[in-house]
């Protein structure tokens, strides 16, 4: 297991690999999380920066907090896999997630008209009209400005 980390590590991060530096980098780690599950899965690393094994402090209620957020923030709910690794003396939080059953999912009841045309595999265009129908049938609420524009769903 270690040297397929140090293998990883090496090759730096992918579509279905994301390093982060500690759990305070937990929320930026939660749209990852969110992409894995409408992709095909992937995993997140806590305790690796830059190429480098840096460590992590690891508790029963980190590894706890971890599964909360996940669970709490991304809907349709999903359980991760979460496991503690040890390498060069160095705790480091690997959290597993497969690809979703029941796409999309969402990351605080929020998407964009771009993930939305991601999801869906259409233009901005359609995925825009599409997101009107939801809008007008009162199933979504428009958010934000220009670039800045989402969609919440109610």
């Amino acid at each position: 297991m270690s040297e397929n980390l140090l293998e990883l590590v090496k090759k730096g991060e992918s579509e279905e690999i994301e390093f982060k530096k500690s759990t305070a980098q937990l929320e930026r780690a939660l749209k990852s999380v969110c992409s894995f599950l409408n992709h095909r899965g992937g995993r997140v690393y806590f305790g690796i920066n830059k190429g480098i094994i840096v460590g992590q402090e690891v508790s029963d209620q980190t590894l706890k907090t971890i599964s909360q957020k996940i669970r709490q923030r991304i809907k349709t709910e999903v359980t991760p896999e979460v496991k503690v690794l040890e390498m060069e003396a160095k705790k480091i939080i690997e959290v597993i997630i497969s690809e979703g059953k029941n796409k999309p999912y969402y990351l605080n009841r929020r998407i964009t008209t771009g993930e939305c045309a991601s999801l869906l595999k259409v233009s901005n265009d359609t995925s825009l009209r599409e997101l009107s129908i939801l809008r007008s049938l009162g199933l979504i609420d428009k958010k934000g400005v220009g670039r800045g524009t989402y969609y919440v769903i109610k």
